[in-house]
């Protein structure tokens, strides 16, 4: 294990093996008191992870093997991240946050946003803010991002909406409503893969896709 002497392990962090840790990094970061206390204890960082510096991975969260967690990086408590992913530079993972095997991570998590297998993910998943005062960051309902979905950068997936496995949102596409299945969402539109004519549909994402069932 290879950890830079100005690096912080806190309390209660449990390493795997072949771990290797970056410059001014913070492992089970303690959390505001004003804030609500993590489910889990134990911090854990999985075998042969490799973390980069200024990175602050907080209390509760879990980092499964063979994960990389770029520098500038946020991983807020209670979050897990999946075997063999990929959190890219300066990402921002919020609190009880779920993300599944290989994905590639970049962008903005709110709280408790649940991402599948296989995604990338370069845009940003918010709530709504629909009542600004209240308790948003406990009670909205978080973005869900399936399987094998891609979303692109800057693009914007706001609220309760459901991101099916098989979809691809656009750089830059705003979306406030569900994305089924082999649908496409470009700008504030979402276009079923047969009725698309640009050149996406010659990439081998869709070419796998062309006989889903």
């Amino acid at each position: 294990m290879q950890i830079d002497k100005t690096s912080r392990i806190m309390a209660n962090v449990e390493f795997g093996q072949n771990i290797e840790i970056g410059c001014f990094t913070v492992i089970g970061a303690q959390l505001p008191k004003a804030w609500a206390s993590p489910k889990n204890d134990i911090t854990l960082i999985g075998n042969s992870c490799s973390i980069g510096n200024h990175v602050v991975i907080y209390e509760g969260s879990k980092i499964s093997d063979e994960c990389f967690i770029d520098d500038y990086c946020r991983i807020g408590s209670d979050s897990i991240i999946g075997r063999n992913s990929m959190i890219l530079y300066g990402a921002k993972i919020y609190q009880d946050v779920q993300i599944g095997k290989g994905c590639r991570i970049g962008g903005f998590c709110c709280n408790r946003t649940s991402i599948g297998n296989n995604v990338t993910m370069m845009g940003r998943l918010i709530h709504s803010y629909r009542e600004p005062f209240g308790e948003w960051s406990k009670n909205e309902v978080s973005p869900v991002v399936q399987d094998e979905s891609i979303i692109g950068c800057g693009a914007l997936i706001v609220g309760d909406v459901i991101i099916h496995k098989n979809s691809y949102v656009a750089a830059g596409a705003i979306v406030t409503k569900s994305v089924p299945s082999h649908h496409i969402a470009v700008g504030a539109d979402i276009i079923h893969l047969e009725d698309w004519h640009g050149t996406l549909t010659s990439d081998i994402f869709f070419v796998e896709m062309e006989n889903p069932y």
